[in-house]
């Protein structure tokens, strides 16, 4: 049998600890232990820098505590951003939402009692204010994700931890003379990659970091991949890989390397070495969170609008529809993707050129469905399918989780040979298949039951389908040349802000972080017009 067959066997805690070996590690000359090698790495990334970069400037915003405010899109970023406004002081802000509910690329389908996420569905230890929300509105909490399954090739057999995969993928390459020279290669690139990071940035509050100068830029220009082995940290690009790819951030040849360390910062590097496990679920999902933030902004939102186009001067926007009669109001916030609001809106000089750059040709397909055949276990409920990662494969299935075992911490030996508690007798089961090519029923629905039936027939329900355009992306030249502090130094010029994925990254952290950020650097109206002297300042 081989190794890495033998290491599959292994139980979880052990399969994780095989990621950050170090029997053979050395750091100043010293072995370590792998809990050691954990602890360092967490360590040097809370290690606290000066921020390095020009500091954000201010930046204007609305006028008064009486401005009339629209706010487009009720997703996370647009539900946070009338939430925000609301504990400042406003009170007259509006939120026009073009389908019929909330949450955006948030949906919690309720499914046989149990909670299926089809969008946002993982926390990371970097997701502070979310935590945060999720201290004060209680109605969804975290809970730890009990481990993960990764299958290499054959989604039948062969299954393993990333852990081992990582390793086994140095040592298969030619890239380590074994495992614990794998072990040791990744455990040393770590220490380079936060160590560039801590350089490069210093330690940074939220997501963007501060305006880096033009020799900053050039250090970390190219893609992700380019930028891993330019500064010596080229065996993370299987980690990277299984943190980036898989969630439908990008191939690492392709994506601009900024987007990986606004992703991957030093805190979720280290924390993935983390032998009690590093990725969090909410047990109830991700609606009732944003649910919960829109009750407590308490403003009124105009479902099913469908806007025909946006005129704004430097005191007014006015808004014209195509369903209903025109609004007016005195402050602009957007927050779709900028691509498609250019199209409606009255670009100005320096807009155009940034927002129609915008590449949204990616889309992610989530099917929520049922089996009453048992599936293909590991000795976790997340699973991860590498070859679609590797292969760049458009619309294969790269991650299915059940979502009973996954609600209920199931993992280990008695999980892989089904011994574990079931839900009636069927499995619940949401699939990710993910492509940057225009969605394509039929190929989904063809991959989507390749992957079903490849390890021999099975019944299947589908339940709920949902497709979503995902992870927009600036061109790596834009990047280089600084386009995310550009837009910043557009927020409030045109009487406009702009949040969401489109203007930093696409995860409810970024885009609740960037949300703080115009905060942070927007002084707030001293005098209501009619309501006297407000004295209000912002606390979050």
């Amino acid at each position: 049998m081989s190794l890495l067959r033998k290491l599959s066997r292994m139980t979880t805690t052990m399969l994780i600890s095989i990621f950050l070996i170090v029997l053979h590690c050395f750091n100043f000359g010293l072995s370590l232990t792998p809990l050691e090698a954990f602890q360092t790495l967490k360590k040097l990334a809370g290690q606290p820098v000066p921020a390095k970069g020009t500091p954000f400037s201010q930046i204007p915003g609305p006028r008064s505590f009486d401005d009339r405010i629209c706010i487009v899109g009720a997703g996370p970023s647009g539900v946070h951003m009338a939430y925000l406004l609301k504990e400042a002081g406003f009170h007259d802000v509006v939120i026009l939402e073009k389908n019929g509910r909330i949450g955006g690329k948030s949906l919690t389908i309720k499914h046989r009692g149990l909670s299926a996420d089809l969008g946002t569905y993982c926390l990371t230890i970097d997701y502070i204010r979310i935590f945060k929300l999720l201290k004060k509105f209680k109605s969804t909490q975290p809970k730890k994700i009990s481990g993960t399954t990764l299958w290499d090739e054959s989604r039948c057999f062969n299954a393993t931890s990333t852990a081992v995969w990582v390793v086994g993928e140095l040592v298969r390459n030619g890239e380590a003379t074994s495992v614990a020279d794998a072990s040791a290669k990744i455990f040393q690139a770590s220490i380079r990659y936060i160590k560039k990071y801590k350089e490069l940035f210093g330690s940074v509050e939220g997501e963007l970091m501060l305006k880096p100068s033009k020799e900053v830029l050039h250090q970390m220009r190219g893609t992700l991949l380019e930028y891993l082995q330019r500064i010596g940290a080229e065996p993370l690009k299987y980690f990277f890989t299984l943190y980036q790819t898989s969630n439908g951030y990008g191939n690492l040849d392709e994506v601009p390397a900024l987007y990986g360390l606004l992703w991957l910062t030093p805190a979720v590097l280290a924390d993935g070495q983390n032998p009690a496990g590093a990725i969090d679920q909410l047990d109830n999902g991700w609606m009732p969170l944003w649910e919960d933030i829109a009750r407590a902004a308490d403003f009124p939102i105009y479902y099913h609008t469908h806007i025909r186009r946006i005129y704004r001067s430097s005191r007014r926007t006015k808004v014209f529809f195509w369903n209903q009669r025109p609004m007016v109001f005195d402050f602009l916030i957007l927050s779709p993707s900028m691509k498609e609001m250019i199209k409606v809106l009255d670009t100005r000089k320096q807009e155009h050129p940034i927002f129609s750059s915008l590449n949204d040709d990616g889309h992610y397909t989530a099917t929520l469905y049922d089996v009453t055949k048992q599936s293909p276990r590991g000795l976790a409920p997340y699973n991860i399918y590498a070859e679609p990662l590797q292969n760049k494969s458009n619309y294969d299935v790269s991650i299915d989780m059940d979502i009973f075992g996954l609600r209920n911490q199931q993992h280990g030996a008695e999980f892989a040979a089904g011994q574990t508690p079931t839900n009636g007798g069927v499995e619940t089961h949401v699939c990710w298949q993910y492509g940057r090519i225009p969605p394509n029923r039929s190929i989904i629905n063809r991959r989507f039951y390749q992957h079903i039936n490849a390890c021999g027939p099975r019944r299947v329900r589908r339940i709920v389908r949902k497709t979503w355009q995902y992870f927009p992306t600036y061109p790596v030249s834009k990047i280089d040349n600084g386009v995310l502090w550009d837009i910043y130094d557009m927020q409030g010029r045109y009487n406009t802000w702009y949040i969401g994925s489109s203007v930093i990254f696409e995860s409810a952290k970024s885009v609740v972080e960037y949300n703080h950020l115009l905060f942070r650097n927007y002084v707030l109206p001293k005098r209501s017009r009619n309501r006297g002297y407000f004295n209000h300042r912002y606390r979050y």
